[in-house]
């Protein structure tokens, strides 16, 4: 299942999290992700940056975010759950208030890793 994050506008919220991200004000400004591709996230701090990458994916009524490795580092299991930790509190933290329920899985499914 990756992360789901269930929402009657998937585009809409996928759409915010990246201008937070892109944002120049530092108020409410997502400092944490950084934007690596289209519609493909990357964590920003030092120790965790570019350990993985997240592909988002908007459907009818969830946004999915399903992790990858990044270049040759593998996807170990303290970076599987650090990101997907992170990734719902920054959600919870910014737009709490634009999806519903949000979902994960403790193991990699169809969504995560091809």
């Amino acid at each position: 299942m990756a992360i789901k994050f269930y929402t009657d506008d998937s585009e809409n919220l996928l759409r915010l999290f990246e201008a937070r991200i892109s944002q120049e004000e530092e108020k409410g400004k997502i400092k944490t992700w950084d934007i690596i591709g289209e519609k493909t996230y990357t964590h920003s701090s030092p120790e965790w940056k570019r350990k993985a990458k997240f592909v988002a994916k908007a459907e009818s009524d969830n946004l999915t975010f399903g992790i990858k490795p990044l270049d040759v580092d593998p996807l170990t299991i303290p970076v599987y759950g650090y990101y997907h930790g992170h990734l719902m509190q920054t959600f919870l933290d910014h737009f709490d208030k634009d999806f519903d329920l949000v979902g994960t899985t403790a193991l990699l499914s169809s969504d995560d890793v091809s």
